[in-house]
């Protein structure tokens, strides 16, 4: 887990499984530059959040953009000027390359949002892992993870396909999550999403 994000209440993906349409405004940029994606690096709080890759090199050179998981994002090759655009509608680390030059490395992170409520049955946790469904045809699922007060280290809670889900918790303090999703007939894993903890309250 490489951070968290504390709060009670905290306000994440694949062409033909995952994505959305992305809207013009509000997308984030990342330039396909000589040998590089900058920024390599791009987080979002939530599900829903698009990236737009640009090719900026001058002169000339062809890039792209292929994702680590099967059947999923993935640009054609673009010359210098063009782009390529699209939502992560779910939570995890998808990690990508370049389709010709392999020292091209970039990674887009989103984390789940989780929300703790009470409607007099006992305390659970509302995660939201994506703004879609995964379809089954898909094969695609999340592996959804926790730590409780007591536990030692994360613990895997359960699969999901429903993009909203709740899981009760029966002891009041710090619960962590982190999510991944998982390709069933390859077994390929994103990476770990960004973990969020949040408290439930005694």
């Amino acid at each position: 887990m490489r951070r968290s994000s504390h709060s009670v209440l905290l306000a994440g993906a694949l062409t033909l499984v995952l994505a959305a349409p992305a809207s013009a405004a509000g997308a984030t940029t990342v330039e396909m530059r000589t040998l590089s994606y900058a920024p390599s690096l791009v987080t979002f709080p939530a599900p829903g959040r698009a990236v737009r890759w640009k090719n900026v090199t001058s002169p000339n050179r062809l890039h792209g953009v292929i994702s680590s998981l099967p059947d999923s994002f993935g640009s054609s090759l673009l010359s210098s000027g063009g782009t390529y655009r699209f939502t992560f509608t779910a939570a995890g680390s998808f990690t990508y390359i370049c389709s010709i030059h392999d020292v091209m490395l970039g990674r887009i992170e989103v984390a789940p949002v989780v929300e703790v409520i009470d409607e007099g049955s006992g305390p659970r946790l509302r995660i939201t892992l994506g703004t879609v469904r995964l379809d089954p045809s898909s094969g695609y699922r999340w592996s959804v993870f926790l730590r409780g007060p007591s536990d030692a280290g994360l613990r895997w809670a359960r699969w999901a396909q429903r993009p909203v889900i709740e899981i009760p918790v029966a002891e009041p303090g710090a619960w962590t999550v982190m999510v991944r999703v998982r390709h069933r007939a390859t077994g390929t894993l994103s990476s770990d999403s960004p973990s969020v903890t949040v408290t439930v309250p005694t």
